[in-house]
């Protein structure tokens, strides 16, 4: 077969896309509707008892808003007709499944994502809540890990002294026992000296709490500590608190994990 297909030649010709219908005609059929599984009968019954949905009724805004009517479930919404196209007002226990609904789809980045989803919801604050549950997307970090940002990796210089420079990390949460669900794990960098606390919670000052009387009191204040990019580890209290202690404080590149390890 191989040799008969060999006696042909191959000429490559240019087709205009104007002129290339037959392609055409298959790659871009048009989809007239896109179903996103959104119950809107019972999102008008949520809008009824939504605080926010009934202050928009009487509020002065942008949006115009009246009650339409939708043919499929035969419920009335309260949505903005400014667009031409009714955009329901989403109460707030339904924003984030309206989301869901609409990213789920393609999984597209954070700008597509607020344009897909105001292109046919509406909502106090959309822009900014859809930015935030588009950027925390597992499945497009996972997809996309290769547009991560990652700075270049520098070296940490030798301790001079033992528990001069101590690596801080949260671990959990693990079953519930006597009302502990993490630990706050310690190593000084030049002993390798581990040290775990349990705590009830993440909140950065329980885990300055932990650091200062588990650590600092046995061991004295460090001069450097390592941490990664937690919320914890960059609040303004856990800054404020290195400052008055006089630490230096050091986080570990984004979505690199093993940095701080020893």
């Amino acid at each position: 077969q191989l040799s008969a297909i060999s006696e042909f030649t191959t000429d490559i010709q240019h087709v205009a896309g104007k002129d290339n219908r037959v392609a055409d005609c298959l790659s871009r059929v048009h989809v007239s509707s896109v179903h996103l599984g959104v119950d809107y009968a019972a999102m008008a019954a949520a809008q009824v008892l939504d605080q926010d949905v009934q202050v928009y009724r009487t509020a002065v805004s942008g949006l115009r808003l009246e009650d339409v009517t939708f043919q499929d479930c035969g419920a009335s919404l309260l949505c903005d007709v400014s667009t031409g196209q009714p955009r329901p007002m989403v109460p707030r226990d339904w924003r984030r499944r309206v989301f869901e609904a609409v990213h789920s789809l393609s999984h597209p980045g954070v700008k597509a994502s607020v344009k897909l989803v105001g292109a046919k919801f509406v909502w106090p604050g959309l822009r900014k809540d859809v930015k935030g549950w588009a950027s925390s997307c597992v499945a497009c970090q996972r997809a996309k890990v290769h547009r991560h940002t990652k700075a270049p990796l520098e070296p940490f210089l030798i301790p001079e002294r033992r528990f001069d420079h101590v690596h801080v990390d949260l671990v959990g949460p693990f079953p519930p026992s006597r009302g502990f669900t993490h630990l706050l794990t310690m190593v000084d960098r030049t002993t390798r000296w581990p040290d775990a606390v349990p705590l009830s919670s993440t909140t950065t000052p329980e885990i300055a709490r932990a650091f200062v009387s588990v650590w600092i009191s046995r061991f004295g204040v460090p001069s450097d500590l390592t941490s990664d990019r937690g919320p914890q580890f960059t609040s303004g209290l856990w800054n404020a608190v290195a400052e008055s202690l006089g630490v230096s404080l050091h986080r570990t590149t984004a979505y690199n994990p093993q940095a701080n390890g020893l």
